[in-house]
């Protein structure tokens, strides 16, 4: 038979649900200046539950608890609510649902830490009058009084524009100030609303004139890539063209465009592949007619390493084949040391399927860092990452642009 019970001043930090059970017929419960905070945030769902059973409770005072947030559906089965007591916790928001709330007339939110209500919080608010439009009743009133209330920014503006014009609750604002950007407090009216609208238009300027400062610098910032780009595109080419003038008028040193250094494990591919195809595409592209790939051959009676090493002298360039047989060649090693000692461009031209490893050994560590390009053979065919014409071309502007061409 108990409709009231006063749990007041009693520094309580847990209540079970089960409790308040035992008495499913109260309808005036107080727990005001306890410590329940400590229930809410070690106990959430049992908070949460505390009171499901009390379907014919009335007034609740839940004031002085130090609350930072009162779960969502807290109230959910106390459809006879009419008074809701939360001030003096330390509130920013409301969280919780209130739209089911049709007997509810007053609302007590004074003295937390509301600043502004986001979209959420005034739905919250606005939802009890919308299931009571039909009906006579008194309006529901939000106290708001002795919160740090905020109009320094523009994210306030909305808040403040509701508590001007909303017309779903009473909001008594003959004691409402918020703070400025100065710190100052001002009174919640229509002159406050504007000074608000005036942030958000300084705000919008300076967003839309740091877009532009950006976009300007961004703009800049394409231009210069792209005209550097241009002129990066434009000097290889004329380099490109100015080593093929000289390789055609015999003004260089070299008779011989590129030196294939392979193994003699790998020559049937070397011969078969890559020289032909090389060879014939490099001369299309500077249209001289003659041989401008070399390669030992062992026809001259000289050693290998004699004849790799005249060959070398002649090119501008080399083209290492790089296979697991490579680092096992003496030869080779004799070619990468004297192009290297020759300060000529290097090209790694390896086997996808080579262990990667094979940099690790001293013969080819020197050269990880070279351009490479990489080949396989699979479906009965070699294939390349690139083509024959994009590594002559690359072939030419390395050696264009290596300062070491006389």
């Amino acid at each position: 038979m108990i409709t009231h019970f006063d749990l007041a001043e009693n520094e309580l930090e847990f209540l079970h649900p089960s409790l308040a059970a035992m008495m499913p017929n109260i309808e005036k419960l107080d727990l005001s200046k306890n410590q329940l905070f400590k229930m809410a945030q070690g106990h959430k769902v049992l908070f949460a539950q505390l009171l499901l059973s009390l379907r014919h409770l009335k007034i609740i005072n839940l004031s002085s608890n130090y609350l930072s947030t009162i779960p969502t559906k807290m109230f959910i089965k106390s459809h006879n609510l009419q008074f809701i007591d939360l001030s003096w916790n330390g509130l920013e928001q409301v969280t919780f649902t209130l739209s089911h709330l049709i007997n509810l007339e007053v609302l007590l939110l004074r003295n937390n830490k509301i600043k502004d209500f986001d979209v959420l919080s005034m739905r919250n608010i606005d939802s009890v009058i919308a299931n009571i439009s039909y009906m006579t009743h008194n309006k529901l009133t939000v106290y708001l009084e002795y919160n740090p209330l905020s109009c320094s920014k523009f994210e306030t503006e909305a808040f403040i524009n509701w508590l001007l014009s909303t017309k779903s609750v009473k909001i008594p604002l003959s004691n409402l100030t918020c703070s400025d950007e100065n710190g100052s407090f001002r009174a919640i009216d229509q002159a406050t609303f504007k000074y608000v609208q005036g942030i958000c238009r300084r705000r919008i300027i300076i967003i839309s004139t740091s877009a532009a400062s950006g976009l300007m610098a961004l703009v800049a910032l394409v231009t210069i890539v792209a005209v550097y780009r241009y002129r990066k595109m434009t000097k290889r080419k004329a380099n490109r063209i100015k080593l093929i003038n000289r390789l055609r008028n015999g003004e260089t040193s070299c008779e011989y465009v590129v030196f294939l250094s392979y193994s003699e494990h790998d020559q049937i591919f070397v011969k078969d592949y890559l020289y032909e195809k090389l060879n014939e595409n490099l001369k299309q592209m500077t249209r001289i007619n003659k041989d401008l790939v070399c390669q030992s051959d062992g026809r001259h009676g000289q050693s290998i390493i004699q004849e790799n090493g005249n060959y070398i002298l002649k090119s501008c360039a080399l083209i290492a084949v790089v296979t697991d047989n490579y680092h096992c060649d003496p030869n080779c090693f004799f070619d990468l040391d004297y192009a290297c000692s020759l300060l000529m461009p290097i090209v790694i031209f390896i086997n996808e399927n080579t262990d990667k490893a094979i940099f690790e050994q001293k013969m080819l560590k020197p050269y990880i860092k070279k351009p490479r390009v990489t080949w396989k053979f699979e479906n009965n065919q070699y294939n390349m990452n690139t083509t024959i014409e994009d590594l002559c071309s690359s072939l030419l502007d390395i050696i264009a642009n290596s300062g070491k061409i006389e």
